[in-house]
């Protein structure tokens, strides 16, 4: 009896987990479409995304398998609809970037050159010139005014590479760009903010996994150093950016552990701060996007070992739970560990400190200056305001 009374706590607590997690940061939407696979590729505009080929292994031959299926996600609808096949040779983590109605997709983890043409409005496909870099794989894409960029990861001969190449859409036309200055250079994570664009983290080496991110100024062509990434080294994480700010989620340490974490990275500040814990299976080479303001991951791997992949598609909205409240107003600040089981860190003496649940009811919990008691409080999303001399800041934080 006592056994079925601590089985019981421990699903009602999953299921007050689950039910905070989603109704507050996380909104879980259609399943993708198509099979579950993990490293897919994807690209967006301000209406509808698209994910493109990945790999899953087959659950009786054990074999891999490579769709090149293309598929469209309307989240005005929820709704997954298959688009023109990709008639390139198959693969698993290509690079893709879109200028205006034209998306450009290419590069394989087999090595081939071949860079194509997506019409998003006559829904085909063209071959276009192969990438001059030469072949590679785990390599990046981005674009940034107007322009699409790719590089990095790891050619036949001679190996890892740091290029970045520049693609003309009105040239049809590459141009070699000042080499990636950082440390990693295949799996890395990219996003753009503003048009400019961030890439860090990676790998060189295994199994030495790199926190370095650098900013992309394009007009300029130049690198800058920016804050290293606190979290867990990893590979394969989702991001997506939202609203100026840029959110790194999920991925695989150098063990291929995958976690929950989820990163938030303010260029203003040049400041990461944890703001959640990612609700549904962690994993590794899911897709991330943003569609008219609307963020969004999905699909991926998880288990290494067994080679599970994933179909899931999650909605991210903090605004959910804090309409009405400006969270950035001295960014700062920052407190840690998000999410907690006992205790809150401050990186400021504060001289107010306030806690409230998304509902608006208040708690008072021992505080001093820079350290926070919130062990009393029940498992859920709650929103710390504090003032110091520094300024003043709204954050959310998660009991576990």
């Amino acid at each position: 009896m006592k056994f079925v009374k601590i089985k019981l706590s421990m699903l009602f607590l999953f299921f007050i987990i689950q039910g905070y997690s989603q109704n507050s940061f996380w909104t879980m939407r259609a399943d993708f479409g198509g099979h579950a696979m993990g490293a897919a590729a994807s690209f967006s505009n301000d209406t509808v995304g698209y994910v493109l080929p990945g790999n899953y292994k087959d659950d009786s031959t054990h074999s891999y398998v490579y769709p090149n299926q293309l598929w469209q996600y309307n989240p005005a609808h929820d709704v997954w609809t298959r688009k023109a096949d990709f008639p390139g040779r198959e693969r698993w983590g290509g690079v893709c970037f879109t200028i205006g109605a034209k998306a450009y997709y290419g590069l394989t983890d087999g090595a081939v050159p071949d860079f194509w043409e997506y019409d998003l409005i006559a829904d085909s496909w063209r071959r276009l010139d192969s990438f001059p870099g030469g072949d590679r794989r785990y390599s990046i894409s981005f674009k940034v005014g107007g322009r699409g960029y790719a590089g990095l990861g790891v050619k036949g001969v001679p190996g890892p590479s740091s290029d970045i190449w520049e693609y003309d859409q009105s040239q049809n036309s590459w141009i070699r760009k000042a080499d990636y200055p950082g440390v990693g250079i295949i799996f890395n994570t990219v996003f753009v903010i503003r048009d400019t664009a961030y890439i860090g983290m990676g790998q060189y080496l295994s199994p030495n996994l790199e926190r370095d991110f650098w900013r992309y100024e394009a007009a300029t062509d130049t690198w800058t150093r920016r804050a290293d990434f606190p979290g867990i080294n990893s590979i394969g994480a989702s991001c997506f950016v939202k609203d100026g700010k840029a959110y790194v989620c999920s991925g695989a340490d150098s063990n291929y552990v995958t976690h929950h974490d989820v990163w938030e990275y303010d260029p203003l500040a040049d400041a990461w701060h944890q703001i959640d814990s990612f609700p549904g299976r962690s994993r590794d080479y899911g897709v991330g996007f943003t569609v008219g303001g609307r963020a969004f991951i999905g699909l991926g791997n998880t288990e290494y070992n067994s080679f599970i992949s994933l179909k899931d598609f999650w909605e991210f909205d903090p605004d959910t739970t804090l309409s009405g409240f400006d969270e950035a107003m001295t960014s700062s600040i920052s407190l840690f560990p998000n999410p907690t089981n006992d205790k809150l860190y401050l990186n400021v003496v504060a001289d107010v400190i306030t806690i409230s649940d998304i509902t608006g009811r208040s708690y008072d919990v021992p505080h001093t200056g820079r350290e926070i008691d919130v062990s009393g409080l029940a498992s859920g999303v709650y929103v710390l305001r504090l003032q110091s001399r520094e300024g003043s800041v709204v954050r959310r934080f998660v009991r576990e």
